[in-house]
């Protein structure tokens, strides 16, 4: 016989990140590597003044699977074993936030 688990949504807790660092790569119109902390799971960029493509390697171009919007902003993760980032934009600029999620601390 099924039986309903008695935990309320208050009981249920939701992940936490832990920051890691961050840091704003300008791009001009070649890919640009950005510099990962040691233990970064998961990634927030935001594209400012212009347009942003990603790719989790060494290299990025227009025609790299990651795009942000001009003023938008995208969270990726979390992702396991995660060692590059890269990104390409004909000018403008990624501010980038490194998290790692929190394991029962």
């Amino acid at each position: 016989m099924a039986t309903r688990s008695t935990k309320s949504a208050q009981d249920v807790a939701l992940p936490t990140w832990h920051r890691l660092g961050g840091e704003t790569l300008v791009t001009s119109g070649s890919s640009v590597v950005a510099t990962l902390p040691v233990n970064t799971e998961i990634i927030h960029i935001a594209a400012e003044n212009g347009d942003i493509f990603y790719n989790f390697g060494a290299l990025a171009s227009a025609a790299a699977p990651g795009f942000v919007p001009q003023g938008g902003r995208v969270v990726e993760g979390p992702l396991r074993d995660l060692t590059a980032l890269a990104i390409f934009g004909s000018g403008g600029s990624a501010h980038i936030q490194y998290y790692q999620e929190n394991k029962g601390r």
